[in-house]
Order: structure tokens, then C-alpha cells, then sequence
């Protein structure tokens, strides 16, 4: 397994954990992170473009998303733990308020478990 996809199915087993509630560290969030920048970059490459809004960007990362776990989740939330991934020691050093980012998580769990 490579280093890349190792990150990518550590993010999915993060994930996994926060779903099923046995586990809401920061380290999962930058975990599922760090994979979905992995699979970003990736399309970005496939597509051929440096920007994130076009339709062949668009087509790889839905694909991707839905491949490996993570079809799911909210853009929100995959924002947010893109955002904590690229900014680990800043998030670290301004303890950013992850309470709120636990609870915006656990009620999109509520959500999706529901349907």
C-alpha cells in the first residue's frame, strides 16, 4: 500500500469511527482531511486544471468521494476538515473550537443515519 493510500484509508477508518460514535478526536478530522486533499489533488490531475469548478473536476471528485468512502459526507464538513488538515498547527496552537465541529459532524451522522 502506498503512503497516499494509506492516508486515504486512514480517513476512511477515522471516519467510520465518528460515525459509529466510538471515537470524536481531532486527529480523526485531520485524518479524513488529509485523505480528502489526497483525493482533491488527484482530480485536480485527472482533470487536467488547477480549478475546482469545472465539470471534469466535478465528475472525478464525485467519483472519487463515492470510490473511497466519503460520498456521504457533507461539502460542508469535507470543507472544514480540509481546512484542519491543511492547518493542523495553527487549529493546534488557536485550539479552534472543535466542540462545534464535533457537534456539526455528529449532526450530519444523525442526519445521514436516519435516511
Amino acid at each position: 500500500m502506498t503512503d497516499q493510500a494509506a492516508i486515504v484509508a486512514e480517513g476512511r477508518a477515522a471516519l467510520a469511527r465518528i460515525k459509529d460514535h466510538s471515537r470524536r478526536l481531532f486527529e480523526d478530522y485531520v485524518a479524513i482531511g488529509a485523505a480528502l486533499l489526497i483525493g482533491r489533488s488527484e482530480c485536480l490531475k485527472l482533470a487536467g486544471s488547477n480549478s475546482l469548478q469545472t465539470p471534469a473536476y466535478r465528475t472525478h471528485w464525485r467519483r472519487w468521494l463515492d470510490q473511497h468512502g466519503f460520498g456521504d459526507m457533507e461539502a460542508g464538513e469535507r470543507i472544514k476538515t480540509m481546512w484542519l488538515a491543511e492547518n493542523k498547527a495553527e487549529s493546534e496552537q488557536r485550539e479552534v473550537d472543535f466542540h462545534l465541529l464535533s457537534f456539526s459532524l455528529f449532526t450530519w451522522h444523525l442526519t445521514w443515519s436516519i435516511l
